[in-house]
């Protein structure tokens, strides 16, 4: 496994396709840290977005307010700690998020878990079980 860091500012904007199994999770640090083989993994900047590829499982960390847009995933995604909403188009395998602002999902071939999602979350297809806890503010219960 090779590690990466890339300097990226506190609100990035990341577009990921990643074969294989994708672990997201939100830090303090102006930096993305992808953890991956090197020889699998590519990775560019254009227009100012952190465009990210990879055939095999990655391990990122990035900052807590990135905008993050996740083309695909072959296997599992888990995501933890963002601040800014997070779209996902298609999940192969298990989806598993918690401490996320909100969130649009496309597809999860498998099962979604979502928790403590702070704000709105639209899906559109899972094929496995599905749950969500959603923070909702006290002044918006009906």
């Amino acid at each position: 496994m090779a590690t990466q860091v890339i300097t990226a500012g506190d609100h990035p904007r990341i577009e990921i396709e990643i074969d294989g199994d994708l672990y997201i999770n939100g830090c303090e640090n102006p930096e993305i840290k992808l953890v991956a083989d090197e020889e699998t993994l590519s990775f560019k900047e254009l227009d100012g977005v952190f465009h990210i590829q990879g055939q095999d499982d990655c391990t990122m960390y990035a900052p807590i307010a990135a905008q993050i847009l996740i083309l695909r995933v072959g296997g599992d995604l888990e995501i933890r700690n963002l601040s800014k909403s997070v779209q996902i188009k298609h999940v192969g395998g298990d989806l598993m998020g918690q401490l996320i602002c909100a969130a649009q999902i496309g597809s999860v071939g498998g099962d979604c878990d979502l928790r403590t999602v702070d704000g709105a979350l639209s899906v559109t297809n899972v094929g496995g079980d599905f749950t969500a806890i959603v923070t909702v503010p006290a002044n918006k219960i009906a």
